[in-house]
């Protein structure tokens, strides 16, 4: 009988140390977590401020492009409608002097 006691005292101080050390070793894999967490948000946070930077560094040369493209053309079409008018402009004299005089 003694010795079912002892025996018995000592499952239950090794049942103490077990759960004493889970304990223990879930701070630590929570600490762990934690830890590689913390890392993976501040290495997303860097990918995605440099990703939106590239966007926008692309999207403003897309758009200084676009506006290039769009001085060119406005300009060629100033520029034909000068020559139009270098062409034409007695014609254009003619009638707005009829317009006037007939008015």
């Amino acid at each position: 009988m003694n010795h079912t006691i002892k025996r018995l005292s000592q499952i239950e101080e090794d049942t103490v140390k077990i759960l004493a050390d889970s304990v223990s070793r879930k701070k630590e894999l929570t600490a762990e977590y934690e830890e590689k967490a913390r890392v993976f948000d501040e290495e997303l946070k860097k990918e995605t401020h440099e990703r939106l930077e590239s966007l926008k560094k692309q999207l403003s040369q897309d758009i200084q492009a676009a506006l290039k493209e769009q001085e060119a053309a406005a300009n060629e079409r100033v520029s034909a409608l000068e020559r139009q008018y270098e062409q034409h402009k007695e014609l254009y004299l003619d009638r707005l002097f009829q317009a006037l005089t007939e008015g």
